[in-house]
């Protein structure tokens, strides 16, 4: 099994992390999206374990190239492992673990697939957390935390 998996410090309860995650999973505006990126295709994971504030784990079943169906041999799982930290934020880890029949799969793409879609989950995370302190701040300033930076668009130069 071949593990990818890096990590954020969010200032988001553990338990809303999870909450958040599962949510968008389950959000039927998302399933329907998700659909019409490749019609006729599955693109959710199903929930096969939860440890309430600790830990979420999604499976998803890989396409098989030879017979068109879903496999679970060659699928992935997605982990969500959460530990509060002493200053009341929490360490979130995101994994994506693989078998070699999805590495041999996916031709040697997988783990850069794996590192992609980690850095998107850590992106909800933290706009997760910015979105919760953007609230805390319109109804008392005086939450958001010291070494949040804020806000601001930034526009990238055209190239020439």
């Amino acid at each position: 099994m071949t593990r990818v998996a890096a990590q954020i410090v969010v200032a988001v309860p553990a338990e809303l992390c999870l909450h958040a995650v599962q949510a968008a999973m389950e959000d039927p505006r998302l399933k329907d999206a998700y659909r019409r990126l490749r019609p006729g295709k599955e693109y959710a994971g199903w929930v096969t374990r939860v440890e309430p504030g600790r830990r979420l784990e999604i499976a998803y079943a890989a396409l098989d190239p030879l017979t068109d169906r879903r496999s679970h041999a060659l699928g992935w799982r997605v982990l969500y492992d959460v530990a509060p930290e002493p200053d009341g934020r929490t360490r979130v880890e995101v994994a994506i673990e693989y078998g070699w029949l999805t590495a041999l799969g996916g031709m040697g793409l997988v783990k850069a697939q794996a590192e992609n879609e980690i850095a998107q989950r850590l992106a909800f995370l933290h706009a997760l957390e910015l979105g919760r302190h953007n609230v805390a701040t319109i109804a008392a300033p005086q939450e958001m935390p010291a070494d949040m930076p804020p806000a601001r668009a930034r526009v990238p130069e055209p190239r020439r």
